[in-house]
C-alpha cells in the first residue's frame, strides 16, 4: 500500500469515528429525538473469518425495541474478495428483509447513491488490522452506546 493509500484509509477511519459521535449526539444522545431513517453501509474484502458474526450482531441490534417500526437498511458491499466472502453475503441476508448485498463492487457514489434513506452510516471493513475497532464502534452507536473517546 502507497503511503497516500495509508493516509486515505486513516482518514476514512478518523471520519468513521468523527461521524458516529456526531451521531450519537445528535440522534442517540437524547431519547427526545426520534431515530431517523437510516441505511448502514458495511464495505467487506476478504472477512469471511468473521463476517457471520458481525451479521449476526447486526441483526440482533436491530431487533431491539428501539428500532422496531423505524425505516433502516443494511447494505452490504463485496470489494472484490479472493476468499468466499461474497457467498457468505448472499446465504446470510437470504431471508433478512432489511439486509442487502450490493450488485458486482460499486464505487463508494454509487453506494452511498443508491442508498434508500437520508442518514448513511459508512463503515469500511475491507482492512483487517482496523475492521474490528470500526465495526465496535458501528455497533455500540447504533445499540444507543456512546462511542470510545
Amino acid at each position: 500500500m502507497t503511503w497516500w493509500g495509508a493516509l486515505g484509509l486513516a482518514l476514512s477511519l478518523y471520519g468513521v469515528v468523527v461521524l458516529l459521535e456526531w451521531l450519537y449526539d445528535q440522534i442517540l444522545g437524547s431519547h427526545s429525538h426520534e431515530l431517523p431513517a437510516v441505511s448502514v453501509v458495511l464495505r467487506v474484502m476478504n472477512q469471511e473469518g468473521w463476517l457471520e458474526r458481525v451479521v449476526r450482531d447486526l441483526e440482533s441490534i436491530f431487533a431491539r425495541r428501539a428500532w422496531q417500526n423505524r425505516p433502516f437498511e443494511v447494505v452490504l458491499a463485496d470489494s472484490g474478495s479472493s476468499d468466499r466472502t461474497r457467498d457468505i453475503l448472499e446465504r446470510l441476508v437470504r431471508h433478512q428483509p432489511y439486509f442487502r448485498v450490493a450488485e458486482g463492487t460499486p464505487s463508494v457514489d454509487d453506494l452511498v447513491s443508491g442508498c434508500r434513506y437520508p442518514v448513511v452510516i459508512w463503515c469500511d471493513l475491507t482492512d483487517s488490522a482496523t475492521a474490528g475497532r470500526a465495526f465496535g464502534a458501528l455497533a455500540r452507536v447504533l445499540a444507543g452506546e456512546r462511542p470510545p473517546e
